[in-house]
């Protein structure tokens, strides 16, 4: 399946895209079943709803999207782009108003990458919902689906075999 991507109008923020995010992950909850239908509509929707989200072109898909029987739709791609920047200009906005506290503080940029790692570490395990995209789970898979029979021999298949 494409990555849903669309391009942000007047409100391309950290906290806008991450609420688009938000939002786009509860649509493929509801909507992204197997052999169901994206509708295109809906996606906007997803979009339109978000907090802070004013205004937004589609880029893909450009029309409807059918899940296929052995599909899962999942959020994935560069649709969202976080950084670690995106994360000191999170963080910087969270501070109180005043002469205390600066968005170059050296706290809010030494716990921003790890915040940042966090997020690419939940990108990563929503990748290993989808046996066939997993690696760090697939043991797990292989056991829940009763993989690999006796009519393979163990250690034989790569890992793409396997997914």
């Amino acid at each position: 399946m494409n990555p849903i991507k669309a391009k942000a109008g007047n409100s391309d923020t950290p906290a806008t895209r991450s609420a688009v995010e938000a939002e786009l992950r509860s649509f493929l909850l509801r909507d992204g079943f197997p052999e169901g239908e994206l509708e295109l509509s809906r996606t906007n929707e997803a979009i339109s709803i978000a907090t802070g989200e004013h205004s937004h072109k589609l880029l893909s898909p450009t029309a409807d999207m059918i899940i296929a029987k052995n599909e899962l739709a999942v959020l994935g791609g560069d649709h969202v782009g976080v950084t670690t920047d995106d994360y000191v200009q999170l963080l910087s906005a969270l501070l109180p108003p005043g002469p205390a506290w600066s968005s170059d503080d050296v706290a809010i940029k030494g716990v921003a990458p790890s915040l940042f790692r966090a997020h690419q570490r939940g990108d990563d395990l929503m990748l290993e919902l989808d046996p066939r995209t997993t690696t760090e789970l697939i043991e797990r898979w292989e056991r829940c689906c009763g993989l690999p029979d006796e009519c393979i021999p163990s250690g034989t298949q790569t890992l793409r075999q396997r997914q």
